[in-house]
C-alpha cells in the first residue's frame, strides 16, 4: 500500500468517524431533549400531586374537627337524654305513689281539693 492510499484510507476513516460521531451528538441532543422534557413534565406532576395532597389533608383536618364537633354535641345530647329520662323516671315514680295512694284512698280527698 503506497502512502496515498494509506492517507485516502485514513480520510475515509476519518470521514466515516466524523459522521459517526455527528450522529452520536445528534443522539445526545435528542436524549437531552428528551430528558429535559421528563424533568418538565415530572415537576408539573409533583406539583399536581402536591396540590392534591394538600387538598386531601385540608380536607381530613375539616373531616377531623367535624368529627370532634359532632362527638362533643352527641356527648351533650346522651347527657340530656339521660336528664330527659331520670325526670321521666321520676314522674312515673311520683304518678305511680299518687295512683296507689288513691287507690288506697288515702290520699287527698276530692272535696278537700
Amino acid at each position: 500500500m503506497t502512502e496515498r492510499e494509506l492517507l485516502a484510507r485514513m480520510d475515509r476513516t476519518l470521514d466515516r468517524m466524523d459522521r459517526h460521531t455527528e450522529r452520536g451528538n445528534k443522539l445526545l441532543a435528542e436524549m437531552r431533549e428528551d430528558n429535559r422534557r421528563h424533568r418538565e413534565e415530572l415537576r408539573a406532576l409533583r406539583q399536581d400531586q402536591k396540590r392534591r395532597f394538600d387538598a386531601i389533608d385540608a380536607t381530613m383536618e375539616n373531616d377531623k374537627r367535624m368529627t370532634r364537633e359532632i362527638i362533643l354535641e352527641l356527648r351533650q345530647g346522651r347527657e340530656m337524654l339521660r336528664d330527659i329520662q331520670h325526670g321521666m323516671r321520676s314522674n312515673t315514680e311520683g304518678l305511680l305513689r299518687v295512683l296507689d295512694e288513691l287507690r288506697r284512698g288515702d290520699g287527698p280527698s276530692a272535696a278537700g281539693a
